[in-house]
């Protein structure tokens, strides 16, 4: 494998087994192509789309944005995804919706048996945004207080866990719907993936970056889509 990576959205995709563990979604469904449109205002989903996708490396517990043009890293997110006993499913999705400050209902899993639901709010499960994966009921979702230790390492019930700064940060700046996510699971292609990122200088977003945009989610109001251009000269 050369230190690119190649977005696989003609490649079939899988349907899904078994249903969700951590969202609070019906059955898993398979992934199609987004049926909802972009949020409003989003005058610049069209061309993030075209211009970014993402890479989970469930290897390095990393959320990479990826430059589907030169096929290099530009950006690369912490992240928690799910346990050996829990695994996050699938290989490649297409995301479908967004969802801010939205309530938590606990899932028919017996982990949360005793769960009650939690309304919309920084400290619900799935914190303050969450995006659709599509498929198994996964997403890439900020988390609580409580649980920001353990990004960088496996801890989920199958979704993508970030903080809430970083997720709201990665809408504003690089996904929304109809962003490929692409799952990776190679040791020797999440080494060769970090070390064509960290050739550039570059570092992982600390996990408070983003924070500025925590107020007006709070409310209720997701970012406004930016066009975020990191690889433009004093961008």
């Amino acid at each position: 494998m050369s230190s690119q990576v190649q977005s696989r959205s003609n490649r079939p995709l899988p349907i899904p087994s078994t249903p969700s563990r951590e969202a609070s979604g019906s059955a898993a469904q398979p992934v199609k192509a987004p049926t909802s449109a972009p949020a409003a205002g989003d005058r610049f989903v069209s061309s993030r789309q075209q211009r970014y996708e993402l890479v989970a490396d469930l290897v390095a517990s990393r959320i990479y944005v990826v430059n589907k043009a030169t096929g290099q890293p530009v950006d690369r997110y912490l992240t928690s995804p799910g346990t050996s006993k829990y695994p996050t499913q699938g290989d490649h999705f297409v995301i479908q919706r967004t969802l801010t400050k939205a309530p938590w209902n606990p899932p028919k899993s017996p982990w949360a048996k005793n769960a009650k639901p939690v309304p919309g709010g920084q400290n619900n499960p799935m914190g303050i945004f969450k995006m659709d994966l599509g498929g198994y009921s996964e997403y890439i979702h900020g988390t609580p207080a409580s649980e920001r230790k353990d990004l960088g390492h496996p801890a989920s019930h199958g979704c993508l866990r970030m903080s809430n700064e970083n997720v709201l940060q990665l809408y504003q700046r690089y996904a929304g719907v109809g962003t490929e996510v692409t799952l990776l699971r190679d040791p020797a292609k999440s080494q060769q993936l970090r070390e064509a990122f960290e050739a550039q200088g570059l570092k992982d977003h600390a996990i408070t970056d983003g924070a500025e945009l925590l107020p007006a989610a709070i409310a209720g109001k997701p970012p406004a889509p930016i066009d975020w251009r990191p690889e433009a000269p004093g961008a």
